[in-house]
């Protein structure tokens, strides 16, 4: 619940930096586990021209809560250009082989689930922008596979390979043009994983 107290106190409402959200904050106050992984958007600057969303895996006692896949399509109010932001929550502690099965079916399903995610984001015909809590280091057992899935995608990653990602795809009429990667320390944060973020453009064609 903190935040999306914390989104309706302190993110614009009124005017032209006025955001929306999906789910709606009022929508994420009220059911705060469904509303999880939210997108929001400055409404001055974009168009919600679509969303997509499914369940990622159900809740398990003592593992994980209820999480879900989302994402929105947007059009850039002055180009027309659109695109899908998308994120997700993988679940924690699953990505070695030496961590407990449970753990290690839950990731290895929501790793299938997110590549039919992607699947599904791209036969719209649109490029992607998806930034995801994966839970998988560098290091990890599950890392290669994880990899692999994204090239199949043409999944470009931005910034740090921690166990956050942030990522594009390019679509044939439309690319995400990323001019810099930037990262908000833990530090400045009152979470223990760093945030991730990109400076972009859309432009037509395929860059790639």
């Amino acid at each position: 619940p903190c935040y999306w107290s914390t989104a309706d106190r302190v993110l614009p409402r009124v005017g032209p930096e006025r955001l929306a959200a999906s789910p709606s904050i009022a929508g994420g106050a009220a059911r705060p586990v469904h509303g999880a992984q939210a997108v929001l958007w400055r409404t001055g600057h974009w168009d919600r021209t679509g969303a997509a969303h499914q369940l990622l895996h159900d809740g398990v006692a003592g593992v994980s809560e209820t999480r879900y896949l989302r994402a929105v399509a947007l059009a850039d109010r002055v180009t027309g250009l659109g695109c899908w932001f998308g994120t997700t929550h993988f679940v924690v502690g699953g990505d070695n082989i030496t961590d407990p099965a449970r753990r290690r079916r839950i990731l290895a399903a929501d790793l299938d689930a997110l590549d039919g995610f992607l699947g599904r984001l791209r036969s719209t015909g649109r490029p992607v922008l998806f930034q995801l809590d994966a839970n998988i280091t560098p290091r990890s057992s599950i890392y290669p596979a994880f990899r692999a899935m994204l090239r199949t995608h043409r999944a470009v990653l931005h910034g740090t390979h921690g166990v956050e990602y942030l990522l594009t795809i390019p679509a044939p009429a439309t690319t995400v043009q990323v001019r810099s990667a930037w990262t908000i320390p833990t530090a400045r944060l009152r979470t223990d994983h760093e945030a991730r973020g990109v400076t972009f453009r859309l432009v037509s064609g395929d860059a790639r």
